[in-house]
């Protein structure tokens, strides 16, 4: 199995992911008992999940490195964000447990199933905490999920088992084709430039669903914006550039695709 990328927060550290991989963290854990057989689900619509009294504080894109979306919330009156949910929707079964295994992997302390803290939820799930659970980690289908305590946030086992009955209610697909991905129709730019000159960048997305789609870029370097409804292209260094476009629609379905520009001198 492939080897999934790294988050950094609250019990988990990046460098703690040796580099011989994921075998031990699979004895530890009982990876290959893990159930596989449950079919893919449509992502997750978190906005139709009662999360009352908090709402969204801030999102944070960590889809070029560890694949993840992040959000925090915070209660409606506050200002500090009290848990934080982390989101990532793969093509396959196998491909959210090697994620999850990839986390766990990373963990400081050894966690132990949310079961045997009286937490049944997903397919696979492992927590933390002692009289308030304070992290939940669990997988559904092709859905992997992280909830978190922030400070002296709730206890978010409640919040955990509402997303979890979220993603059950999705629907089903028979195989990664028919996620209902954004759609990237077109992404290109001029294939150089001079220093310090803005190029046009021709992107048309559209999604299934008729859902609004997050264009987030991974600029590598670069700099994209947005002016007068148009998308540009501006680096003022002399370097080969690579831009990747991740389209993300209300359920975390993503798309991604790059275009190259060479800055010459």
């Amino acid at each position: 199995m492939k080897t999934g990328l790294i988050i950094t927060a609250l019990l988990f550290s990046t460098s703690s992911l040796a580099s011989t991989g994921l075998d031990p963290a699979k004895t530890e854990y009982g990876f290959d008992a893990w159930p596989e057989d449950a079919s893919l689900r449509q992502g997750l619509d978190l906005g139709s999940v009662d999360l009352s009294p908090y709402v969204e504080h801030s999102r944070r894109n960590h889809l070029s490195t560890s694949g993840e979306m992040i959000v925090r919330y915070r209660e409606a009156n506050g200002t500090s964000p009290a848990l934080e949910i982390a989101i990532m929707v793969q093509d396959s079964v196998s491909g959210a447990q090697e994620h999850l295994l990839s986390v766990l992997s990373a963990s400081t302390i050894h966690l132990p199933r949310a079961g045997d803290l009286g937490l049944c939820v997903g397919d696979v799930s492992f927590a933390s905490g002692n009289v308030v659970i304070d992290t939940v980690l669990f997988t559904r289908a092709n859905v992997y999920v992280r909830v978190t305590r922030i400070g002296s946030g709730p206890d978010i086992a409640a919040i955990a088992s509402r997303i979890d009955a979220r993603i059950l209610s999705e629907k089903k697909a028979k195989s990664a084709k028919q996620l209902a991905k954004p759609r990237i129709e077109k992404l290109s730019a001029p294939s150089s430039a001079l220093p310090g000159q803005a190029v046009p960048i021709a992107l048309e997305v559209t999604d299934p669903s008729g859902s609004e789609v997050d264009l987030l870029f991974d600029e590598g370097g670069a700099m994209v914006y947005r002016e007068d409804g148009r998308w540009y292209f501006y680096a003022e260094m002399p370097l080969d550039y690579t831009v990747t476009l991740y389209a993300l629609n209300d359920h975390f379905l993503v798309s991604k695709r790059s275009f190259s520009v060479k800055v010459i001198p």
